[in-house]
């Protein structure tokens, strides 16, 4: 009809209008459930001062047959390890949102989806527009660019998270004595889709995997056992430092090859930890 074709190119200059407001509506959604400024994994203010949504940790806590305290506590420490590490690295908040821009820029307008759905419309429905730009005009299929930029992301926010995992269980230890059950409730909020998996997920179509997660946890507390605190956490002092997708699969392989420092003390963990069990078998024996 004569209606179409005007719709149709107004339809596909609202790509970025909805990509937007799909944006917002994620935001407006998360902001009554995140704990502190860097609950989703970024920093949500530019001036490092650690701050907790009081509302949101008391309805939390709440749900949790544990110390209201000890809850704030935990939370604060997340919140403070978190602003640690963006201030040590800040190229990172920067990453995160490069690698949104990244799959936003390839975001397209399914037009094949808008004609069939302008084709539809019944002029005398006042609403009838609305509905039919209301649903999912965006191509399902993701470009490679993407895609990579997705896995960037998913990388990326698990490092952060299994980084904020090892130091609040270090600075935890033997301290709070509901650490682990308040690191077990973190872990299934995350595992059931907490604030950061809502986002991304309604944002850019990212499923955060758990298994991710607990790959980065394990390398960077593998990193904290044959290594330093220091060198753990100066492969943050670049982007190019830090592990791909591919290893945190193989965590060993990444230790052997990202410096010599950490090959040589994991060569020398392995060769201790052969002569322990020599001697265990040899005590044996006698």
């Amino acid at each position: 009809s004569a209606l179409t074709g005007p719709l149709m190119a107004m339809a596909q200059s609202m790509g970025a209008t909805m990509f937007g407001m799909q944006f917002g509506q994620a935001l407006g959604t998360m902001a009554t459930e995140v704990l502190s400024s860097t609950d989703i994994g970024i920093p949500l203010t530019s001036d490092s001062h650690p701050m907790l949504v009081a509302t949101n940790v008391d309805v939390f806590a709440r749900g949790l047959a544990l110390d209201a305290n000890d809850v704030y506590v935990y939370v604060a420490l997340r919140e403070l390890a978190h602003q640690r590490l963006f201030a040590h690295a800040p190229w990172l908040s920067s990453q995160v949102l490069a690698a949104i821009s990244d799959y936003a820029r390839g975001v397209r307008v399914d037009n094949t989806r808008i004609q069939e759905a302008m084709s539809q419309i019944d002029p005398n429905d006042p609403n009838a527009l609305n509905e039919a730009l209301g649903g999912n005009l965006f191509e399902a299929t993701q470009t490679p660019e993407q895609t990579a930029a997705l896995t960037r992301l998913e990388v990326l926010l698990a490092l952060i998270e299994g980084w904020v995992t090892i130091v609040v269980t270090q600075a935890t230890g033997g301290r709070l004595p509901t650490a682990d059950a308040l690191e077990e409730t973190f872990r299934r909020r995350r595992a059931a889709g907490g604030p950061t998996e809502r986002l991304f997920a309604g944002l850019v179509g990212l499923e955060i995997h758990p298994r991710r997660i607990r790959e980065a946890t394990a390398l960077w507390k593998r990193i904290g056992e044959i290594s330093s605190i220091d060198k753990r956490d100066n492969l943050w002092s670049h982007p190019d430092l830090l592990p791909r997708a591919e290893d945190l699969e193989n965590a060993e392989q990444f230790l052997m090859e990202s410096n010599y420092d950490l090959m040589t003390e994991l060569s020398r963990a392995i060769e201790q930890g052969s002569h322990d069990e020599q001697g265990s078998h040899e005590e044996k024996d006698d």
